[in-house]
Parts: structure tokens; sequence; C-alpha cells
């Protein structure tokens, strides 16, 4: 099975994260995600291609890293439909 998932913007209101750091969080998501995404069968995948948005709350972040690995979490639920 082969799974593309594009992301073309991700935002972040309110949580302090500088441009300096935003390559680390672009690896953090992309690095969680494909961990995530090795550990889902493949009858969880939903057949959409619809465009999601994804608000969710981020709590006490630490680390863009840490940031990063949240995002993830959330478009990992969203693309197999789980509840955060």
């Amino acid at each position: 099975m082969r799974i593309h998932v594009r992301i073309d913007r991700v935002v972040f209101d309110g949580v302090g994260i500088e441009p300096r750091h935003a390559a680390a969080v672009r690896e953090a998501i992309g690095a969680e995600l494909t961990r995530l995404s090795a550990l889902t069968p493949a009858s969880a995948w939903g057949r959409s291609r619809r465009e999601r948005r994804i608000h969710g709350a981020v709590g006490q972040l630490t680390t863009p890293h840490h940031l990063g690995a949240v995002a993830a979490r959330a478009l990992h639920n969203a693309l197999v439909g789980s509840r955060p």
C-alpha cells in the first residue's frame, strides 16, 4: 500500500514558534507522521481525497520537536479517523 500526504501549509497561532525553528518543526512532523503511519493497519486509512483543516489545542510545548510531534499526531488522527 502506498500513502501520499501533501501538506501545503501548517499554521500555528499563538504558540510563539520562531521562524528559525521552522525546519525543526517540519522535520519532526515528517518523522512522527512516518512513525505513526508505519504502525497503522491498512484498513484504518480512509479513501477520502478531500482537503482537511485540523484544529486543536497543543497544550504546553517545550521544543520545536514537541510541537511537530503534536501536529503530526493531530494530522494522523484526522487521516485515519481516530479521536484525539
